[in-house]
């Protein structure tokens, strides 16, 4: 769709939006006035602080003047037939109701049910849309009429007619600003609202969407209804009560994996997935129905303009599937895919016309009431900061859920679960399926998804779907020959000693004294960096071959066996590691269990979890999994591995506790960017990237600073960085970036083959009056003692902010690297033939890169040719290809200005003196300035002449 800029058509009156018509008219025909169905609520706890009632007031009074569909009535206009919208005044006499209490969680449970099914809680012919009410708990005394304390509910309620969910967060985030602020509002005319939406909206082409959707639906039988197991037969146009049947399926984290596993392999989406599995589903629910007509929710906010507007967009749209029998699920993922994309071209169509068009009733046409949805939790709504206290939402028990359809599937993703991440639940019309049948029909859903993303190769595929075995590979011709070995030639099933136990005794050094809890810690760390050590062997009778599974390790399960015994003597102890060599029960190929740890105690098994000088520790492994020289590596790893579980966690805990004290880690930084995104959106990974080289005078400029001041290359480039994002972000003087440490803190971990880099916050509070030279000096002294805690993990910083859920200096990178040009073309030779390694950027078109943050900056510095080169990479999601060009151009700006040949004039500068205008605006700048023009008329003001 062309995007033409929408304007405020400065109207009080007017016709409703097609979105308000579809639920006036569902609401007036599908159902009982007895029970409400489209009061949407949110409970909000007071967990810490107390509200005060004065300033809330003040704040939902700045909101309904904001939004004006807070205060819109409906009314049916019998002369012509139209829906209208009026904006009403009666906001003004806005009060809020403190008239409830609860006891316990049942009773608040009770009364947000009846206050969702409450048909009088709303009125649309009058403009009450929006309800505000406090519950307070009896057990807590609180008869200050004035605030609202801790474990009280703030309830608040829309009438879907004039709010969508998208629209949730948008009011909370008024409500935070409005009440923090104080603010009044101020009358703006240019502000968009919902009414002249519901202007624009008519007046755009629907032409080809008509087209679209006639051609799409041609042959269609309407009528027909999809033969689901329905208990009690109603007909379509028969009035529903509203009661629901509702089913929930939790999944682990295995099958959750598995599935966003398959959404990043196969580039679809969880929403087109999960729209798959369900015409999977119906297909086989059905007994190959293959003509499946559903519906699905969008958010329909397809301009930019309507992302920040309250009011009631989401569409239902007709998704018809023709389904070959004979495809694969994977084909099927890619026409549901194809169908999605073409679809959402014209989304705006609303279902009142599609029904019009091919001349239905929406009473008697099934398909609406077969839906799907798929709702990503934001993690902004989990937990809401206001200056004086903290709310969190409420989850309603799954009983209060209203029937809006005769059969819906919603699936819910939160990513900051770490179980059970993804759900899905069933709610069905009582008026046609009784609990126990959506519960077998829950039943029979969670079976088809576990074939389709279980790594377990024994569960049954169907005829129409392939399960994905991503983990499965053969066994190496070294792993068969021992297996086999041990199978035939030694018959392991029948043996009494086992031929392929690897034990190795151990030793403490004099004096050294070993923690069992960090040893077993190290030991679960080195098994999940060597997936060899985690693999179960097993012959596959269909394929004739020996096949390894690698096994996940997403439980906290210890991936070894371990035990603990005593000696006196050395017989004992060679009785001991007989044991061990010889024992054919002590591995199990087939379940993965190949390494045992046994800590043999001298004497008594210490009560303090330490093992002694005197004490004997054995690692055992099966030869099928392992070899001699693996073991140097896995020494090697594992006291890596005790080493930094050892390092002194407290002053590294208590360092990162005060240097991101008030920081608001999750405030985004704010660059110039094109697009913005939503808060529950994911990230694409297209990107687009520009480079340049630095000349021959910055590069002596910047080395000759860092010589004489003696200042780190890394750091000096770093607080360059800092100054440029202090002018990109205008005067931003809380940064807080990304940027990565390699955390080899120990000379002989050079050697060795692993993961170590480390992810740090990197935090600076910029006073703008510093000259460069002491902002430098202050950079490096917050670098020096950042990179001293730099063993502190990342998840532990993290885990400091328990209330940030989204934090946003992970998506902002500083990236610094050293080295000679004779390592960057190493050579090796195999086989006699010499192999160079070539540079590489993984490219998605020819003018895409891959992209892992928003923005990124990388600094290469050759130290053999003192060349220096910089990469600038932004996400496509946010950033025009233009914008990163010109950002180039302003970084080599400010680059230039702190490193010229009056390099001592430039770092006496205060930092806000620096400019980041390019010479050609600067140009434009002047001669504007210089510029006179003669005002035709007096009348006219300043800014008419301008844009004239």
């Amino acid at each position: 769709m062309k995007s033409v800029r929408w304007h405020t058509l400065h109207i009080k009156q007017g016709i409703a939006s097609f979105a308000q018509e579809r639920i006036f008219l569902d609401e007036e025909m599908r159902f009982s006035n007895k029970t409400a169905i489209y009061n949407e609520l949110i409970a909000l706890e007071i967990i810490q602080g107390s509200i005060s009632i004065g300033r809330l007031l003040e704040a939902i009074e700045y909101i309904l003047n904001k939004h004006k569909i807070l205060h819109t009535f409906l009314t049916f206009n019998n002369d012509n037939g139209i829906l209208e919208q009026h904006i009403g005044d009666k906001h003004h006499i806005f009060q809020l109701v403190l008239n409830q209490t609860f006891k316990n969680e049942n009773e608040l449970q009770d009364i947000l049910y009846q206050t969702i099914i409450n048909p009088n809680l709303f009125d649309l012919s009058t403009g009450r849309v929006f309800h505000c009410e406090v519950l307070r708990q009896e057990l807590i005394s609180n008869n200050d009429n004035r605030f609202i304390t801790d474990s009280d509910i703030l309830l608040i309620a829309f009438h879907h007619a004039a709010t969508d969910r998208s629209a949730y967060q948008l009011f909370l985030n008024d409500l935070c600003f409005a009440y923090n602020t104080n603010v009044k509002w101020t009358i703006d005319e240019d502000l968009l609202q919902y009414i002249d939406y519901s202007v624009h909206e008519r007046l755009i082409d629907m032409t080809p969407s008509r087209d679209f959707w006639l051609l799409e639906l041609k042959d269609f039988d309407f009528e027909h209804r999809l033969s689901l197991s329905i208990d009690l037969h109603c007909l379509s146009n028969d009035q529903r009560s509203g009661f629901a049947s509702i089913a929930q399926i939790s999944f682990d984290k295995n099958i959750s994996k598995s599935f966003l596993n398959y959404v990043s392999t196969h580039q679809t989406t969880p929403f087109q997935l999960g729209l798959s599995i369900l015409y999977a589903f119906l297909f086989k629910l059905t007994h190959g129905e293959n003509d499946l007509c559903i519906s699905f929710l969008n958010a329909n906010r397809y301009r930019s303009q309507l992302q920040n507007m309250m009011g009631m967009f989401v569409s239902a749209l007709p998704c018809r599937m023709k389904i070959n029998s004979h495809l694969s699920f994977d084909e099927l993922v890619k026409c549901v895919q194809e169908k999605c994309i073409s679809i959402l071209e014209h989304s705006h169509y609303p279902l009142q016309n599609i029904l019009t068009d091919i001349n239905a009733h929406q009473s008697n046409v099934s398909f609406p009431q077969t839906v799907f949805d798929f709702i990503t939790r934001s993690p902004d709504i989990d937990q809401l900061s206001f200056d004086d206290f903290d709310l969190k939402p409420i989850e309603l028990k799954q009983s209060i859920e209203i029937a809006k359809f005769d059969f819906a599937l919603t699936f819910i993703y939160n990513p900051m679960l770490n179980d059970e991440m993804l759900s899905c639940r069933f709610v069905c019309s009582h008026d046609l399926f009784e609990d126990m049948t959506v519960t077998k029909i829950a039943r029979r859903f969670q079976y088809l998804i576990e074939q389709l993303f279980s790594m377990d190769s024994n569960i049954n595929q169907t005829d129409i779907l392939v399960v994905p075995i991503t983990k499965l590979t053969p066994a190496s011709y070294a792993q068969a020959r021992i297996w086999l070995d041990e199978r035939i030639r030694f018959n392991s099933q029948n043996s009494q000693v086992a031929i392929y136990n690897m034990p190795f005794l151990h030793r403490l050094s004099s004096g050294g004294t070993l923690s069992i809890s960090k040893l077993r810690q190290a030991l679960q760390h080195v098994l999940i960096k060597h997936s060899a050590l985690r693999t179960s062997l097993y012959f596959d009778t269909n394929k004739n071959i020996l096949m390894q599974k690698i096994i996940d390790h997403t439980d906290n399960k210890e991936l070894f066996t371990f035990i603990e015994s005593t000696f006196e003597t050395d017989e004992d102890l060679n009785k001991i590691m007989h044991n061990e060599r010889g024992n054919p029960n002590n591995f199990n190929l087939l379940t993965d269990v190949v390494c045992r740890c046994h800590v043999v105690y001298y004497k008594n098994i210490s009560q303090k979890g330490i093992i002694f000088e005197k004490d004997v520790l054995i690692f055992n492994f099966h030869h099928a999994l392992s070899d001699f020289p693996s073991m140097k590596m896995f020494r090697q790893d594992l006291d890596y591995a005790v080493t930094e579980q050892q390092m002194p966690m407290t002053a590294a805990n208590a360092f990162w506790l005060d240097a991101l004290r008030d920081c608001k880690i999750d405030r985004p930084l704010q660059l110039p960017f094109d697009r913005h995104r939503v808060s529950d959106e994911h990230r694409t990974g297209r990107g687009t990237s520009i480079s340049f080289q630095f000349d021959n005078d910055f590069t002596k400029a910047f080395l000759t600073y860092a010589s004489t001041y003696n200042i780190k290359l890394e750091y000096l480039v770093l607080a360059s960085y800092y100054t440029f994002l202090f002018k990109l972000a205008n005067n931003e003087n809380d940064i807080c970036i990304l940027m990565n440490n390699h955390d080899r803190s120990k000379p002989e971990l050079m050697s060795i083959i692993g993961m170590f880099v480390n992810a740090l916050p990197m935090r600076c509070q910029i006073n703008s009056n510093h000259s460069f030279d002491e902002f430098v000096q202050h950079v490096d002294t917050r670098a020096t003692q950042t990179f001293e805690h730099s063993y502190f993990p990342l998840q532990r910083i993290l885990a400091q902010h328990p209330h940030v859920s989204r934090p946003t200096f992970l998506d902002v990178f500083f990236g610094f690297v050293s080295f000679p040009t004779e390592h960057n073309h190493d050579e090796v030779t195999v086989g006699g033939v010499p192999i160079y390694t070539m540079p590489y950027s993984i490219q998605i078109s020819t003018y895409e890169t891959a992209s892992k943050f928003d923005f990124s900056i990388n600094i290469i510095y050759d130290t053999i040719t003192d060349h220096w080169s910089c990469s600038i990479e932004a996400s496509l999601d946010l950033f025009n290809p233009s914008t990163i060009y010109k950002i180039g151009q302003r970084f080599q700006t400010v680059l230039q200005q702190l490193f010229t040949s009056n390099l001592l004039d430039q770092t006496y500068q205060s930092i806000h003196e620096s400019s980041r205008i390019l010479p050609n605006e600067k140009i434009l700048m002047a001669s504007m300035n210089n510029t006179q023009t003669l005002f035709s008329s007096s009348t006219h003001c300043i800014q008419y002449e301008i844009i004239r």
